[in-house]
């Protein structure tokens, strides 16, 4: 199962016609993509820099382990295919209508975790969620471990001290990666991305950035 934390960033086109947004459109020509290459899109970024608006995908592989979905992360190749397709898909489909430059990449060690899902992906991790109020105790920003996640509420272990809220009281919330720890340093591989090269045609001749960032 597909879910995307979309960031649906001011200036993304919509099409009134049919109350879709930018990032709508995207999502439904990328996620059968990503299913077709083993791995599930995480996020989708509608971004306007001094370069030129970027068109930033995340994608992520996820699995079991114990009984728990876990990231198992992704590399640069399967980056690299996903970006190859989605290109030709969204230029056929003519999905954006302006130029850009399309990135893919994984989510990265800071990956924003929002849904239900996310949270779950990373049971038994350490995280820092900011609450929008305080918690039981007078906290705005809890240091934990992921204990329990439900449909609409998490459990963390603060400090040996159990907190329990609900998704809607997050303001946001983070992985947090102590280096040095073996157990920990082993999802660097997350940040690794992958940029198509420059595209040479295409219907819309977008400008597509060959360089790694």
């Amino acid at each position: 199962m597909s879910t995307t934390n979309e960031s649906d960033v001011a200036g993304a086109p919509s099409d009134p016609s049919q109350g879709l947004t930018l990032l709508d459109r995207v999502r439904a020509v990328t996620v059968p993509i990503a299913v077709a290459h083993g791995v599930e899109l995480f996020d989708i970024e509608w971004l306007g820099t001094h370069h030129g608006r970027i068109l930033r995908v995340s994608i992520d592989r996820i699995g079991q382990l114990d009984g728990d979905v876990v990231s198992h992360g992704v590399t640069v190749s399967d980056c690299s295919r996903v970006s190859r397709d989605l290109s030709t898909a969204l230029d056929v489909e003519d999905v954006v209508g302006e130029p850009y430059n399309l990135e893919v990449s994984s989510p990265g060690l800071d990956r924003p975790l929002i849904t239900a899902q996310d949270f779950s992906r990373q049971v038994g991790k350490l995280v820092k969620v900011h609450l929008l109020s305080p918690s039981h105790d007078g906290q705005n920003v809890l240091r934990g471990q992921i204990i329990v996640v439900t449909e609409d509420e998490v459990t963390m272990d603060v400090d040996g001290n159990e907190h329990r809220f609900g998704l809607d009281a997050v303001d946001k919330a983070r992985l947090v990666f102590e280096f040095g720890s073996g157990a920990k340093t082993k999802g660097a591989s997350g940040q690794k991305k992958w940029a198509p090269k420059k595209s040479t045609g295409g219907a819309k001749g977008h400008n597509r950035k060959s360089n790694r960032s």
